[in-house]
């Protein structure tokens, strides 16, 4: 199974272009120009918890723009597709009937959002930051609960790319702020080394990734979430204050 190649949409097609050979010929003159990602958002859109995960799941591989035969993976462009086909230069679809038609609509936006659960995490991680630097104590307990977030979130890309065998989840360049590296620095918040000079640079180390990822959106060849902004930026407010505040101790 492959969500773009092999699923239950392309597999009708294959085994029509296997049966009707050669003279099955479409008309591939006038398509979309898009990723399939670009498409995965279209339909996504009622589901906006949903089409996150996809955002985060898969990697830069489904950014690439879509050949006219890529469409084949979602029904609606089965339809499109055959419908215009010709089999030995006759109209491969005689006749169209629709068993049955959607009156409502397919799926309704929850009323609480990834966006208003990110910008409410951004708000607090910003007061809190404001607040830990003004004590000059961070807070322990907030950052162990998002590191572990982060990391483990980072875990699951990083076996979706090397521990399946699906092609759509390669080349994520998610890890920048969804880093595995996060969830060997949660516990470590809890233990007296997290005031050591390798824990520090740690730390930066994951700063600068975060850096990386939150400058480079517009040259990564990924397309990112525009969630993922706030996120980058509500770690980096924690990384950076508790990297600061650590500088500051007495060696």
């Amino acid at each position: 199974y492959d969500f773009f190649y092999d699923n239950c949409a392309t597999r009708i097609v294959d085994a029509l272009e296997s049966v009707l050979g050669e003279g099955l010929v479409y008309d591939t003159t006038d398509y979309p120009e898009v990723t399939f990602r670009t498409m995965i958002r279209y339909y996504q859109d009622p589901f906006p918890w949903t089409d996150l995960g996809v955002d985060i799941a898969l990697g830069s591989v489904i950014d690439k723009p879509m050949q006219f035969r890529d469409f084949f993976f979602l029904p609606d462009f089965v339809l499109m597709g055959l419908g215009r086909a010709t089999w030995q230069g006759s109209p491969l679809i005689k006749e169209t009937r629709s068993l049955s038609q959607q009156k409502e609509p397919f799926g309704i936006k929850p009323t609480f959002t990834p966006l208003a659960l990110i910008l409410s995490l951004l708000g607090l991680s910003t007061l809190l930051t404001a607040v830990d630097l003004r004590r000059r104590k961070i807070s322990v307990v907030y950052d162990f609960v998002i590191y572990s977030l982060a990391g483990l979130i980072g875990v699951l890309v990083l076996w979706l790319w090397f521990g399946t065998a699906h092609s759509a989840t390669a080349a994520n360049y998610n890890l920048l702020w969804a880093n595995p590296l996060f969830l060997i620095a949660a516990p470590i918040l809890l233990t007296r080394w997290k005031s050591s000079a390798w824990f520090q640079s740690l730390l930066l180390a994951m700063a600068v990734l975060l850096g990386i990822g939150l400058l480079g959106v517009l040259l990564i060849p990924q397309s990112f979430s525009s969630l993922f902004s706030p996120i980058m930026m509500l770690l980096l407010f924690r990384l950076g204050a508790r990297y600061y505040l650590q500088k500051q101790e007495p060696a």
